[in-house]
């Protein structure tokens, strides 16, 4: 993930963290409104962290499949 990428990505979570807050505490003053917008705030934040950690993981785990074949593949091929 870039600089950059990684500021949007932030300054987006500032933004739905801010827009939560407010509404919390609206609904701490009038409990009929945003009823559920505390646990709508928290599955907006959670999808992009999902998605980024399992590609972050499918990847670590292609890089190791990768290097390792290759590795075994030169290594053995040079070995015999």
């Amino acid at each position: 993930m870039s600089y950059k990428e990684h500021m949007l990505l932030s300054l987006g979570f500032s933004k739905d963290f801010f827009v939560g807050g407010v509404k919390a505490v609206v609904h701490a003053f009038y409990p009929d409104v945003y009823i559920t917008s505390t646990t709508d705030t928290l599955n907006e934040i959670q999808q992009p962290l999902y998605i980024s950690f399992y590609i972050k993981i499918y990847f670590q785990f292609v890089y190791s499949l990768l290097t390792t074949t290759l590795h075994n593949y030169f290594y053995v091929r040079t070995r015999t």
